[in-house]
């Protein structure tokens, strides 16, 4: 992994402690060390630079030096609140990890991934699952069996949450005299 510097205040390195870890120097400037993940973007013809360590503090650039460069002036405003707080450097850490995975997705997976379970569908509309299975039945809801679940669509649980509906019970028509 390449390692670079920060312009400014990053040149100056602080002490170590007895672990191991930087430690801030009186008087001097604060040495941080994070893991740089950094992502191209095609649409946006842009990179994508995140440190994991400090809460996922993102920054970009046009070319892939430039979100580096950013990100380490991201990181350099890191030590110097850390400097201003009086806090330490905290230890570097492997907080990011890049694996390939592959998905097999079959058309009756592709299908299923368009419903929801029947509990879900009642804690998304907040109303109790008694009410998902009587939605179900009007042909309000629709759903479908998948193994031997029956699940909801999610675009009628949208569609229904969408539609303005009164709070309580319906009135009973009144007969006429």
């Amino acid at each position: 992994m390449a390692e670079h510097q920060a312009p400014g205040r990053m040149g100056v390195s602080g002490s170590r402690d007895a672990c191991g870890s930087p430690s801030e120097k009186k008087g001097a400037a604060m040495l941080l060390t994070s893991e740089c993940v950094l992502v191209y973007d095609p649409e946006c013809k842009a990179w994508t630079a995140t440190l994991p360590q400090y809460g996922n503090a993102a920054t970009s650039g046009s070319t892939r030096e430039e979100a580096v460069r950013n990100a380490m002036e991201v990181l350099a405003g890191e030590a110097a609140d850390l400097m201003e707080e009086g806090r330490p450097a905290p230890r570097p850490s492997h907080m990011a990890e890049v694996v390939m995975v592959t998905a097999n997705v079959t058309d009756e997976d592709f299908d299923e991934m368009r419903y929801m379970a029947q509990a879900r569908a009642a804690e998304t509309l907040e109303v109790a699952p008694s009410r998902i299975t009587a939605l179900i039945k009007a042909g309000v809801l629709d759903s479908k069996v998948f193994g031997s679940t029956r699940k909801v669509s999610i675009e009628s649980v949208d569609r229904y949450r969408a539609t303005p509906r009164k709070a309580g019970r319906p009135k009973a028509a009144s007969r006429p005299a």
